[in-house]
């Protein structure tokens, strides 16, 4: 018998405006995840989609009492657990 399979797990890209959420674990070993850890995306913060670019990208969240506007594809490495 095959293992169920893994509950996939949700990031800031899966967010709409208005909505929030608290940055869930993650390992910042590489630059980007780093840089995205400076910036105030640090496991227990709470983020708020703040606005989305008129295309979808980037997109602006309220993080740590600041503004910091993603990539779609850098909003997809940081894990969350909804509110």
């Amino acid at each position: 018998m095959a293992p169920p399979p893994a509950a996939a797990t949700e990031t800031l890209s899966d967010l709409t405006t208005g909505e929030s959420a608290i940055v869930g674990g993650a390992a910042w070993s590489d630059p980007v995840g780093r840089r995205l850890a400076a910036l105030g995306f640090v496991p227990g913060a709470a983020v708020t989609v703040l606005r989305t670019a008129p295309f979808g990208d980037p997109v602006e969240y309220g993080v740590r009492g600041g503004r910091v506007s993603l990539r779609r594809a850098d909003a997809r490495r940081v894990p969350i657990a909804r509110r």
